[in-house]
């Protein structure tokens, strides 16, 4: 009986902490910016396939196909190789189309969501590194002209969707490697999630970055460099980190290179 109240004491204090952080969190500034972003790009939702949206999309019969279609082009029959780009683009045919009508409506907004997620996890990886005035910085990311093209282009959601991929393998990378406030905000984290399970879940993002497209290669030479500034020096620790970076890298670079030769 005493155990069992012991128990339950305990996890209502863990819900207690789980609510406060919660509540804690800056919810409004991340209301504001995902508002800015629908709204920046309103105009981009009534637009329609442009360029080469029909032929990657529309015109796809392995998009508009079934789970054979999907099959294939993770197995590399298309012009590039980025499958879950096309992952997303074959879930969105299959949500919003069908073989006689399509509105491109559906696709804008979720591209336009996808660029509103990485504005968020743009301002917090400023925070992370303690850039003054973080939100200022992801709210001139938001607004940015040369995302246009990304956000607008139903088939350049690859960039959208990478960035978030990447972000996140960054935003991780840095509470593995990174703590704000040195130890003590080590120990704290270490209370929810590892250093370690950090940089496990940094790698696995960081392959669905790659997997979204092969641009985010050059993140392996961002990591070390960040590191570098906030600490003036690299440590063994890093390096091992990075290890798995440098190697998926590499293997991206190759494959692009072969479906591009």
């Amino acid at each position: 009986m005493f155990a069992r109240g012991a128990r339950d004491g305990a996890a209502e204090r863990d819900e207690g902490r789980f609510w406060d952080a919660v509540l804690d969190w800056p919810w409004w500034p991340a209301v504001g910016l995902v508002l800015l972003v629908f709204l920046v790009y309103f105009p981009a939702w009534q637009s329609r396939f442009i360029w080469d949206d029909n032929l990657n999309i529309t015109q796809n019969p392995d998009v508009r196909g079934g789970l054979g279609g999907l099959l294939r082009l993770w197995k590399g029959d298309s012009p590039d190789y980025y499958p879950l780009t096309w992952t997303l683009f074959w879930l969105e045919w299959h949500i919003a189309g069908n073989p006689t009508t399509m509105s491109a409506t559906f696709f804008h907004v979720v591209n336009v969501a996808l660029h509103a997620l990485g504005a968020l996890l743009v301002w917090r990886i400023l925070v992370r590194l303690e850039v003054p005035m973080p939100f200022v910085g992801a709210a001139l990311f938001a607004v940015e002209p040369v995302n246009v093209a990304s956000v607008s282009w139903i088939t350049e959601g690859k960039n959208t969707l990478s960035l978030v991929f990447a972000a996140a393998s960054m935003l991780a990378f840095l509470r593995a490697r990174l703590p704000v406030g040195g130890a003590a905000t080590s120990r704290s984290d270490s209370r929810a999630v590892s250093r370690a399970t950090w940089l496990v879940l940094a790698v696995m993002l960081y392959v669905c970055a790659l997997l979204s497209k092969a641009s985010v290669v050059p993140m392996v030479c961002v990591l070390p460099a960040i590191l570098w500034w906030k600490r003036g020096r690299l440590e063994r620790a890093d390096v091992l980190a990075l290890l798995p970076f440098t190697v998926l890298a590499l293997l991206a670079s190759v494959v692009a290179v072969w479906f591009h030769v």
